[in-house]
């Protein structure tokens, strides 16, 4: 009897056997078929908001997909990036983001990189002829569907290296100099060290001279400068003796050296997406000489 009975309880335990082994695989796998809820997630691209010597504001497009036929909700993300393998910046996304069943949302997530972090390191790269780096985003999505509150993913993107124009106060020249006031012709020097062509429009600029306030106005046109080359842009001032400080009007009819601080304000023409709708600040300060062209009427 013992032996009819023994077929069956082999079975027996081989069933129990499975059971306990699915039972210690789904508690094992739990986290990772929650985790598989999640929405894919994917940079679709990242802009240039803006560009100064200083920092540089992007904004990267997350695109979340969520593949299930329920709706997904994630509570916040938070996210640290990484260009070239450094961190340069760490930051929260709190706002929840709602995917409906099947569905897609993009959300904007904003990236300030601070140049003393990198160090020089566009620099670096740009030297050993690299045009582009990787820039990688580590995120830890905040959601009710993981058991233990949160979930870590990392995506990445591709991203021009790009190094800012430099600008410097060549010369100042007097075209014309009366009792009156005086017409100034201010040669800046802008140069563009990257490995491709950059066109400028929207020239804006701010000029302050000595203790004076600020001179501001606009250059119409394209200035087009060649890569690793640099352009020279003039700028016309005329001036009331009348209207500026007694400093600058003495300054000027003596021929003295003047400081200066300028600031431009552009925006590129260029074929890389990333750029397109962004301004660029340049700055530069310095001490400049005076030459008189003209002779004093």
């Amino acid at each position: 009897m013992f032996y009819k009975r023994k077929p069956f309880i082999i079975i027996l335990l081989i069933i129990v056997g499975i059971l306990v082994g699915s039972i210690i695989v789904l508690r094992q796998s739990k986290m990772a078929i929650e985790e598989h809820m999640l929405p894919a997630i994917e940079v679709i691209k990242v802009d240039l908001a803006n560009l100064s010597s200083s920092k540089a504001d992007l904004v990267a497009h997350i695109q979340l997909y969520n593949h299930i036929p329920v709706p997904v909700s994630i509570d916040s993300v938070s996210y640290m990036v990484l260009i070239a393998n450094k961190e340069i910046a760490t930051s929260i996304f709190a706002e929840p983001i709602h995917l409906k069943a099947n569905g897609q949302s993009v959300v904007k997530i904003a990236v300030r990189i601070d140049y003393e972090k990198l160090d020089g390191l566009f620099e670096r790269l740009h030297r050993e002829g690299q045009d582009s780096t990787m820039m990688i985003i580590d995120a830890v999505l905040h959601s009710k569907l993981i058991p233990v509150g949160s979930a870590h993913i990392s995506f990445k993107k591709l991203i021009p290296i790009f190094l800012m124009p430099k600008i410097e106060v060549k010369k100042l020249k007097i075209e014309k100099l009366t009792s009156s006031g005086a017409h100034l012709n201010i040669n800046v020097l802008v140069k563009n060290e990257n490995n491709m062509q950059f066109n400028f429009s929207d020239f804006k600029y701010t000029i302050k001279l000595e203790d004076h306030a600020g001179f501001s106005n606009t250059i119409p046109g394209t200035i087009r400068i060649a890569a690793n080359d640099s352009t020279n842009v003039i700028i016309p001032l005329d001036l009331s003796f009348k209207e500026i400080s007694q400093t600058l009007v003495d300054y000027i009819k003596k021929g003295k050296n003047l400081h200066y601080d300028i600031t431009i304000v552009t925006k590129p023409q260029t074929s890389i997406y990333s750029f397109k709708n962004s301004e660029i600040i340049l700055h530069s300060n310095g001490e400049i000489g005076t030459i008189l062209k003209a002779e004093k009427k």
